[in-house]
């Protein structure tokens, strides 16, 4: 009785050995399949990865293509200029206190003061403190009068003899450096007579073609218009 129930037992343990074989081993390979599956990403997370990689490389690439040529752009609309303005006026010297002062200056299409291209040397040496009325444009505009004015010895000169009288921009800035294509507009003032006082004005255009602007006249006052102290101002642009 007790060698068969040893038999029943030794033969329950031998059946048993291959399914626990088989069952550990089924177990140890699930669990690896979902190691696996939690330590790798799958194949659609992969490409939608490098995908969104491939699409913000390519949008940096784009921006940075379009600042390039944003740059490019505006480097070709404000292309500088190869020439000179010639500015040409009349002058008639007057035999009085008061009077025989004025200045040429440049101005861009805003208004932006450009250059002063000759003043006489009473107005721009603190004559304006003087007589207020001296120039009294062209000392606002220069920021002569708030202290911000430049190189005013480059050029000031004494008052000259009457005639015909051409003053020649290269044009350049205050800073010396070479302006922008564009429309620019060019001034004469002329102090009269104290108050009495003219102010001519011409808009050219420089770029590639020549081009000639005879300016207008306003004045202050009808007393104003009957001198001739200035006339006949006008601006030549040569490329």
């Amino acid at each position: 009785m007790i060698h068969k129930t040893r038999g029943i037992c030794s033969r329950g343990s031998k059946n048993a050995t291959p399914v626990g074989i088989i069952f550990r081993l089924m177990i140890c390979l699930t669990v690896c399949l979902l190691l696996t599956g939690c330590s790798r990403k799958s194949p659609e997370t992969q490409v939608s990865s490098t995908e969104k990689d491939r699409i913000t490389s390519a949008d940096s690439s784009a921006l940075q293509s379009s600042e390039t040529n944003g740059e490019q752009t505006q480097g070709s609309d404000a292309t500088l200029i190869q020439g000179e303005l010639e500015i040409t006026l009349n002058y008639k010297h007057v035999d009085d206190i008061a009077t025989n002062q004025y200045a040429v200056w440049i101005e861009d299409s805003s208004g932006n003061f450009i250059r002063t291209i000759y003043v006489t040397s009473f107005t721009a040496e603190g004559g304006w403190q003087e007589r207020p009325e001296s120039l009294s444009v062209w000392v606002e505009k220069s920021g002569l009068s708030s202290g911000n004015a430049q190189e005013i010895d480059a050029y000031s000169g004494a008052t000259p003899k009457s005639g015909k009288q051409v003053y020649t921009w290269d044009c350049k800035d205050e800073n010396g450096q070479t302006v922008p294509a564009g429309e620019y507009h060019f001034f004469v003032e002329g102090t009269i007579f104290w108050e009495n006082a003219v102010l001519f004005e011409g808009v050219i255009n420089l770029g590639s073609e020549e081009n000639t602007v005879q300016a207008e006249a306003s004045y202050t006052t009808d007393e104003a218009k009957k001198s001739d102290m200035i006339t006949e101002v006008s601006a030549v642009y040569r490329p």
